[in-house]
């Protein structure tokens, strides 16, 4: 019974509504490993992320490359992975960060 269960949480967490749910794909790319919509954990909320970018010209495309590559300095000294496109594909970061900004 146990597999059949886990096959269940896999077919929701692949279909085409959590496919482009922005929280579903945060969880998928383990962003909540260090980050929380209101406070700051190991890196900054995504309510200090959309502060600090929401009148700048880019934001979206500095975001999508910080988060792509990696980066380390902009909130602290601790360094955060680059989303691989195997977690999120281009379309999906994009939705990710379109949430951000909205916070």
């Amino acid at each position: 019974m146990k597999p059949l269960a886990s096959l269940v949480v896999i077919a929701g967490l692949t279909s085409p509504a959590a496919a482009d749910d922005p929280e579903v794909l945060l969880d998928q790319a383990r962003c909540a490993m260090c980050h929380q919509i209101e406070a700051p954990m190991l890196g900054p909320s995504y309510q200090a992320i959309a502060e600090r970018y929401r009148d700048q010209d880019g934001a979206a495309d500095e975001i999508f490359s910080r988060m792509r590559e990696g980066s380390q300095g902009v909130w602290g000294q601790a360094p955060m992975p680059p989303v691989a496109e195997a977690a999120l594909n281009d379309e999906q970061l994009q939705i990710v960060i379109d949430w951000i900004l909205k916070q």
